[in-house]
């Protein structure tokens, strides 16, 4: 039997902060693996800011997620 798993965890992935906070080429990224991908507290541990998420999963799909977060 064959079926999607829609529960899978990234294999990796990267964080892209925008340092500017505007999308352009002035980025710090951050390269990530799995436990630190699928951490639940990743986006409440960033700073304020502009982020672009990408998650790498085993199978070749992405997963790409805009961030912008203020305060804490």
């Amino acid at each position: 039997m064959c079926y999607d798993n829609f529960n899978k965890s990234a294999s990796f992935g990267s964080i892209t902060q925008f340092n500017d906070g505007v999308f352009n080429t002035n980025v710090t990224i951050l390269s990530q693996d799995s436990t630190q991908i699928n951490n639940p507290n990743l986006i409440d541990d960033l700073n304020p800011g502009l982020y672009v998420i990408d998650k790498n999963f085993e199978d070749g799909t992405q997963q790409q997620s805009v961030i912008q977060k203020n305060g804490n």
